[in-house]
């Protein structure tokens, strides 16, 4: 599959509409024609010395009338392009709201131009959800084409979709086309001229294939191409995805202004109503449950090209389209193209072998154990840290036999459940940890107790000998019964595997583990696992019949128990009630302050910094919100200039005259947890105050008890809420005092931190910080090195901080 990149200029006028530093830099624009399937065509101004193609849209800078007389025949055509970028969303469903106000505005007064080419596009959250609404698309579609296409470029696999969670492009429908039987001369006389000045327009399609729309059908065939720019697409990025939708239309031919907003609609109505919801997880689920309903077809060897053609003139021509072929490719999309056509390129692997079957088994242990960890995998659990022993070897032979999970293997318990609890705390998913019984099992509190604390999913599979073998004196048998105590939020001990009890059970044990562990207050779950011998897959008879009422669950590939969530119908207006009064406090607010603290995911960073900016209040950002060096700053440039970080304040409260001049009347805590003891007095110093403190989960995180409205809500939902209210600005004084009051703080450390000729711990963690690049990650597991990184930490670096204390 084809990508191109295209500038787009404006005729007979110049008229520049640039995206804004907000948005990331798109590769250099390489030249690109535009065609549609109903062979409309855009004409220069009359000269009599021009040839124009027909079907060509030409698209680059301003060209002179007189050096159109020069070209050879079928040189170029010129169509006019605007792009309008809209203020950054919080969530992707109201990114495509913001698209659709705009359009609706945009149909009510429609430009006077016959002919048009207009784009829309706004900014919204980071985390990857391309393929999630791919995936949710209904399999009748009502429009075509829809495609996903993968970023990632070291060996793509629908394993690494599933554990990486892979970056990419959702795109639906076309507003504009072609295929080279639109053309009415040889393609290799086309030329196109472009400009790196102008906004960058992406195209996909595919060389050396002719597909035929009418018949829907698709063969390879050299020299043939598809080409085609998405109706509405998201394209996501490091630090922000650009959600876009594109207009195209001309009255000269038989799609009009209205034929191109009825087209918009209908991708609108579909992609709106098929959107995978920002608070569900399991996304592997769905991308399993959606390749195996496609009917598609894998072909390796069509490839998806990336175009970068830009000369050092800023000026390129291509002679012949074919040359495009030469560009460099990805290797992993997915496009349905028609009902019945849909083609893949490392997409599928072995997805269609991945039928489940148990009745192949050798024993009752291999049946339960394959059971365990086929579920865990449908649950989207697929990363597994497994401490080797003889009592476990059933499910940690059936883990790293699985085609779709990854394995992790330590002899020391202790650490692999620590790297478990890191794994987890990054993906937001649970790790499972697989360990051998006795002492093994308790190696793991340590880790297990931080978990519970920090809110982080895992799952605990612990082997254990029968119950005619406990309290016998055996090797490596305790009491592992409730061994975890209140530090878990979920135990269950599965009899020793039997056929005798339907092996159903085992399946919705998983589930019911998986949904504790993974709903608000998230942390870890324990399941004891009994095995007799053989520990191997030694033949021993079992009676199918324990297999009774899995049919259906074997033939598809979700969960046996899926949990549903609904809301209630007055939810809302019950919080409407309780939220108009935090709405009030936070109106006659004089002296306010934002405390950003422990917070973990991409989108809570972004609705953080898009409430920052609604109130306009100074803030200050712990280092375990990942926001203290400014991770998605690459988004929102404009934020040192908008708002006020007070990142040295806990250095500063060393003073004296500091810590009697700060009263504040309001504190709005996002996040439960903040590790400066200092920012900490200061809180309590100010009491009585309102203090308003929101997270998700309903535990009380108020060691000064000065909380006065705790709000349990999601960090996204508490941002959108308050984000629609309008505030007054409040004293320029406070904000004058606290930016002062950082800059020389920020001055007076950096004299000190460059004074010495000696290496000191500030200094160390001054140059680490401004040595890493924003693709690294900081690991501090000392509570002295957390308070050096809060303080003399270099602003502006794209970094993200894991802590372990």
């Amino acid at each position: 599959m084809l990508l191109l990149t295209n500038s787009l200029s404006f005729l007979p006028y110049k008229r520049s509409f640039f995206l804004p530093d907000a948005l990331p830099s798109l590769p250099p624009p390489p030249p690109f024609p535009f065609l549609n399937p109903n062979s409309r065509h855009f004409r220069l101004p009359p000269n009599p010395n021009s040839n124009v193609v027909r079907g060509v849209r030409f698209d680059g800078p301003v060209v002179e009338i007189g050096q159109v007389s020069q070209t050879e025949d079928g040189d170029l055509v010129i169509e006019t392009c605007v792009t309008r970028t809209l203020t950054p969303a919080l969530t992707l469903e109201q990114g495509l709201q913001k698209i659709n106000e705009v359009v609706e505005e945009f149909k009510l007064n429609p430009p006077s131009t016959p002919s048009g080419f207009h784009r829309f596009q706004v900014a919204v959250p980071p985390s990857a959800k391309a393929l999630n609404w791919f995936c949710s698309q209904p399999e009748s579609s009502a429009v075509y084409p829809l495609f996903f296409i993968s970023k990632d470029t070291e060996n793509p696999s629908l394993k690494s979709l599933y554990v990486n969670e892979t970056r990419g492009v959702f795109g639906i429908g076309a507003a504009v086309y072609y295929t080279p039987s639109s053309f009415s001369s040889s393609s290799s006389r086309i030329k196109r001229y472009l400009s790196n000045e102008s906004t960058s327009v992406i195209a996909y399609g595919f060389m050396d294939n002719n597909y035929d729309q009418e018949s829907s059908f698709m063969k390879h065939e050299a020299g043939s191409y598809y080409f085609f720019v998405p109706q509405i697409e998201l394209h996501e990025y490091e630090g922000t995805s650009i959600l876009a939708a594109t207009i195209a239309w001309s009255n000269s031919s038989l799609c009009t202004f209205e034929d191109a907003i009825h087209s918009y609609e209908l991708c609108f109505n579909q992609a709106s109503c098929h959107i995978w919801p920002t608070a569900k997880s399991n996304h592997t689920m769905n991308i399993r449950c959606t390749l195996r309903k496609l009917n598609l077809e894998e072909d390796g060897t069509i490839p998806m090209v990336y175009m970068n053609t830009l000369s050092s003139r800023r000026k390129y021509v291509v002679a012949d389209i074919m040359a495009l072929k030469e560009a460099p490719s990805s290797c992993q999309f997915c496009i349905r193209l028609s009902p019945t056509i849909a083609v893949a390129s490392n997409m599928l692997d072995q997805a269609h072998k991945m039928c489940y079957s148990a009745q192949d088994c050798a024993n009752i242990n291999t049946v339960w154990a394959s059971l365990i960890i086929e579920e865990c995998c449908r649950l989207g659990l697929t990363y597994f840290c497994v401490a080797p022993g003889s009592r476990s070897s059933p499910l940690a032979v059936a883990a790293s036999t699985h085609p779709l999970i990854t394995c992790i293997v330590c002899f020391d318990e202790r650490s692999l459940a620590f790297h478990a609890v890191g794994y987890a705390r990054g993906s937001h998913k649970p790790a499972v940890v697989i360990t051998s019984s006795g002492t093994a099992v308790s190696n793991l509190l340590p880790a297990v107790v931080e978990a519970s604390q920090d809110f982080v999913p895992l799952l605990l599979l612990t082997a254990d000998r029968p119950a005619e073998l406990q309290d016998a004196g055996a090797n490596q048998a305790i009491n592992q019964v409730n061994h975890f105590g209140s530090f878990v939020r979920f135990f269950f001990s599965l009899p020793a595997p039997t056929d005798h009890i339907p092996a159903r059970m085992v399946l919705t044990t998983l589930d019911s583990a998986v949904h504790w562990a993974t709903s608000s207050p998230c942390g870890p779950v324990h399941i004891n696992c009994p095995f007799r011998e053989p520990l191997e897959n030694s033949p021993s008879k079992w009676m199918l019949s324990c297999l009774k009422g899995l049919d259906f669950w074997m033939s598809s590939a979700e969960p046996f128990t899926k949990y549903i969530q609904v809301q209630r119908v007055h939810a809302y207006d019950d919080c409407c009630g309780q939220m108009s009064e935090i709405m009030n406090v936070i109106k006659g607010t004089n002296k306010g302050l934002l405390l950003i603290g422990a917070i973990h995911s991409e989108d809570e960073m972004w609705a953080v910094l898009l409430l920052a900016k609604h109130l306009q209040w100074p803030v200050v950002a712990d280092i375990l919100s990942g926001l203290r060096l400014r991770k998605l700053l690459t988004a929102f440039p404009e934020i040192e200039d908008d708002l006020l970080f007070v990142d040295h304040l806990d250095h500063a409260l060393l003073s004296d005259s500091v810590r009697s001049g700060i009263n504040l009347d309001v504190i709005i805590q996002i996040g439960s947890r903040i590790t400066s003891k200092r920012v900490a007095k200061m809180l309590e110093d100010c009491f009585p105050c309102s203090y308003v403190m929101v997270d998700k989960h309903p535990f009380r995180q108020d060691p000064s008890h000065i909380v006065t409205h705790r709000i349990q809500s999601s960090i996204v939902e508490f941002a959108d809420y308050v984000c629609k209210a309008g505030f007054p600005h409040m004293s320029n004084e406070w904000s004058a005092y606290l930016r002062m009051l950082n800059a020389m703080v920020a001055r007076e450390l950096s004299f000190q931190i460059y004074a010495r000729d000696s290496l000191t711990e500030p200094l160390v963690a001054h140059v680490v910080s401004e040595a890493l690049s924003a693709a690294s990650a900081l690991f501090i597991g000392n509570s002295m090195a957390i308070r050096d990184a809060t303080c003399t930490g270099v602003v502006g670096q794209a970094v993200v901080i894991v802590l372990q204390t």
